[in-house]
């Protein structure tokens, strides 16, 4: 499925390799708190209020949803 839930991984080490070049993080991500918390921020974004083209202009983890509850009655209508 192309709308799957983000990658956790990606968000969280995406920051940490954009500082490694030597600049100084802005002002409101100074402590690791303030960029975990950043961090989780913009998953949650991602996956819950982001409207994807691919996902019909649904967010992602609605997609998710909707598709296996659509795969879920499907399997109780083949059941015998």
């Amino acid at each position: 499925m192309d709308c799957g839930v983000f990658s956790v991984q990606f968000v969280v080490t995406e920051p940490v390799g954009a500082l490694q070049d030597g600049t100084h993080p802005p002002a409101h991500l100074q402590r690791i708190d303030d960029v975990e918390i950043a961090s989780l921020e913009y998953v949650d974004w991602f996956n819950h209020r982001r409207l994807h083209s691919a996902c019909n202009m649904t967010p992602p983890a609605e997609f998710e949803q909707h598709y296996y509850a659509h795969l879920r009655a499907s399997q109780l209508v083949q059941t015998p």
